[in-house]
């Protein structure tokens, strides 16, 4: 049994070591959709007359599933495709333009959270791993557990699968990721109510479908609401707001009346004062009625502009809540069809695996021999590209399928 786990395992450590050896440095990472970055400016400080962190702007972001981030003042910027390095010389132009100085910002970009790829198959941990830079496919598959092991009983792991796991749980797990599936593509796509199609009402008995509706319409439920009930509160807040642009701008306008006569009255002061008719004191008093109500107005001038800018503000909210509610459902929704592709491999395996035992096939462990071969699909639709071979780099949303068969050599004798 001992030789032939090590009969078994020596090819796949020869390639790891041989791929070690080969590896060159990678190109620098190219930034994908559900990449989390950190995001340091430094700009000048007149004040301190020194560079200080601008903590506004610096921060940790995520590429936004359309491949943008959305930046305070330097607004909505293309990442996707962008090295860190080519993304943080756009965002100081993007700074540099809106707020017009003279000193460059400095900037820096580090990704700090990678966005998966997925291997499925005969793997040890089949699943979504975060993406390094350089990764190959046989890094990936040695990431993911490698292959499925032999027991010490000398049982294949296609007998593993059949004594640990049973049909029937495999299609209970189907189902719930399908249903999974449904509500957050409903939620991707801002549906005011979760829907299931006829065909799910068809499939499994009705004990054990309506338990998993009603669960996920519950969960669709509470995350609406959470959704609605904060951007009903940025809606408020805006509504509020506007209400008191509307009394600082009535206001104002009283203020600029008063303004008015309080002018008209110090000039008139200033004609008696030359004629004789008035007193320094009275001059004075006019003077000063002028410069309070300007100074009243300056105030309320202050707080209609940061009226605005507060309104601009939340209205900015409002976007960002959206786009983080649609980006995060987005990337559930990946790893659940991610998952999905797993287990109807899983089925399709087991159901292989009950034809096998049906027809007593046995093999007794000495002389079995595994093929694997990978295969890694990128891209959706017309544009899919498929790759073999395990020296492939892996890009984010990629998915690896393993295929591992066991054969018998030639040296067996019959019976």
């Amino acid at each position: 049994m001992l030789r032939l786990l090590i009969f078994c395992l020596a090819p796949l450590i020869c390639m790891l070591w041989g791929n070690a050896q080969a590896q060159t440095a990678p190109d620098s990472y190219r930034l994908s959709p559900g990449d989390k970055i950190s995001l340091r400016v430094v700009t000048w400080d007149e004040e301190e007359r020194g560079y200080v962190i601008w903590r506004a702007v610096s921060g940790e972001y995520s590429v936004q599933i359309e491949g943008r981030i959305m930046i305070p003042l330097a607004g909505r910027i293309q990442a996707v495709g962008q090295t860190p390095e080519e993304l943080a010389d756009k965002v100081a132009n993007a700074l540099e333009k809106q707020i017009r100085s003279n000193i460059r910002p400095s900037t820096a970009v580090e990704v700090i959270e990678y966005s998966s790829f997925f291997i499925i198959g005969d793997v040890g941990n089949p699943g979504a791993y975060p993406v390094r830079p350089g990764l190959t496919v046989l890094q990936a598959f040695a990431l993911a557990g490698g292959g499925r092991r032999l027991e010490e009983t000398g049982v294949d792991t296609l007998a593993v699968l059949r004594e640990t796991g049973s049909l029937q749980q495999i299609d209970s797990e189907l189902l719930r990721a399908q249903i999974t599936a449904i509500r957050l593509k409903a939620e991707v796509e801002e549906q005011a109510a979760l829907q299931f199609p006829d065909s799910f009402f068809q499939t499994g008995s009705p004990e054990t479908l309506a338990p998993l509706l009603e669960e996920e319409s519950r969960i669709f439920t509470s995350r609406k609401t959470a959704l609605d009930r904060e951007l009903a509160s940025l809606s408020e807040l805006i509504s509020l707001l506007t209400t008191e642009i509307e009394t600082f701008q009535k206001r104002i306008e009283g203020h600029q009346a008063q303004l008015e006569q309080a002018e008209n009255y110090l000039q008139d002061t200033y004609s008696l004062l030359e004629k004789g008719l008035a007193r320094t004191p009275q001059l004075t008093q006019a003077q000063k009625s002028v410069f309070d109500i300007e100074e009243k107005m300056l105030d309320l001038q202050n707080g209609f502009y940061r009226a605005h800018q507060s309104i601009k503000e939340a209205e900015r909210d409002v976007l960002t809540v959206k786009a983080n509610r649609a980006t995060q459902a987005a990337v559930e929704l990946q790893n659940v069809n991610a998952r999905i592709e797993t287990l109807r491999t899983r089925r399709d395996t087991a159901r292989r695996l009950l034809l096998e035992r049906g027809e007593d096939i046995e093999f007794a462990g000495e002389g079995q021999q595994y093929f694997r071969t990978f295969r890694l699909q990128r891209g959706n639709g017309e544009g899919q590209q498929i790759f073999q071979g395990s020296d492939t780099i892996v890009l984010p949303g990629d998915v690896i399928t393993v295929e591992q068969t066991l054969s018998l050599a030639d040296s067996i004798s019959p019976g």
